[in-house]
């Protein structure tokens, strides 16, 4: 990565953030990180600073996890949209699915939160050319299996739990 990155942490459990607070420190010389205490509080920071990745939960009061992420996508579609949940139902993670690039279930170390997050912003950094960039900040979608789907959840369960 280039410049530091501006992450924002979202999850309406204070200890879920202070503990990524902590586990994350080592980062602070390449990202600047901010924490949302609810959706409400992260729609706000989307609109008013420019945020390279969001990491949020699914299941909070009010504004929820998938406002959240089309918020980003709205807002911020060349940000790196990720969910950090302990809402395993398929059904959930489905319709969150064509605004998030990245699913990470709870409880799960900051060691794979930093090393997932940083490939997956490594990747977008690939792509030079700013127009491609947006175009595939919008793909809704990549075709995929219903099984491989599920393997591949069930896979990174087992790696980053």
């Amino acid at each position: 990565m280039s410049a530091k990155k501006r992450i924002l942490f979202v999850d309406d459990e204070i200890n879920v953030l202070q503990g990524l607070k902590r586990g994350l420190r080592g980062m602070k010389k390449e990202w600047d990180m901010e924490f949302a205490s609810g959706g409400k509080e992260a729609l706000d920071a989307l609109g008013s600073l420019p945020i390279d990745a969001v990491v949020t939960d699914m299941q909070m009061p009010e504004v929820d996890g998938l406002h959240v992420l089309i918020g980003a996508l709205e807002r911020r579609p060349e940000a790196i949209r990720c969910v950090l949940s302990g809402q395993t139902k398929f059904d959930v993670i489905l319709r969150a699915a064509p605004a998030t690039h990245l699913v990470l279930f709870k409880p799960c170390d900051t060691a794979a939160i930093e090393q997932r997050v940083r490939r997956v912003m490594d990747r977008n950094e690939a792509l030079k050319d700013q127009s491609l960039r947006k175009m595939v900040a919008h793909v809704a979608a990549i075709p995929c299996s219903p099984e491989l789907a599920m393997q591949a959840a069930a896979s990174d369960r087992k790696s980053v739990v």
